[in-house]
């Protein structure tokens, strides 16, 4: 239900911490649906970041099948000149899981608006695991980006991502530090 306060349009606030993911999915797809402003149809910004947090969480716990209840089928991660399906981008985060197995995406900042969310982020995690073909390195690691996601009913459709992956090559020893 939209409330009217000094001016801003508020959405209900949910706690996503233990609702498993379908009925978290469930709760913020009503959310969205009864929280469209009549007057302009837009999709609240406040369940929009709650899905994109939940989906971040479930990443963060390397369990990347139980994302399927907040990215749809058809999902494109654009990154670069890659557009991959929602099968790839979850292989793909596996890969990054199996050389850094404590893997983590941390939120800097999050603004949202409409049906898009945006982040900055810092990725964290111990090299344990060749990624390229180069030797373990036991280093910190450290990955800067920014990710935009777009959201349709309670679910992320795509995002675009921008992330400096030579610099993960450098400090992991993929290529060398002067590349």
């Amino acid at each position: 239900m939209w409330m009217d306060v000094g001016g801003r349009l508020l959405a209900p606030r949910i706690d996503p911490i233990g609702a498993d993911s379908q009925t978290f999915a469930q709760k913020l797809a009503e959310i969205a649906v009864s929280s469209c402003d009549p007057r302009s149809g837009v999709v609240m910004s406040e369940a929009n970041k709650a899905v994109v947090r939940k989906a971040l969480d479930i990443y963060n716990g390397g369990v990347f099948d139980l994302m399927d209840d907040l990215i749809r089928p058809d999902y494109a991660h654009h990154n670069n000149d890659l557009t991959l399906s929602r099968d790839q981008f979850k292989r793909g985060a596996a890969w990054i899981r199996k050389g850094m197995p404590d893997f983590r995406i941390e939120i800097e900042d999050m603004v949202a608006e409409g049906d898009k969310v945006a982040i900055r982020f810092v990725s964290r995690g111990t090299h344990l695991g060749s990624m390229y073909g180069e030797t373990p390195t036991s280093r910190s690691i450290a990955i800067h980006g920014e990710t935009i996601y777009r959201l349709q009913g309670g679910m992320i459709v795509e995002d675009w991502e921008a992330m400096d992956e030579h610099d993960l090559m450098k400090q992991i020893g993929a290529v060398p530090p002067d590349a």
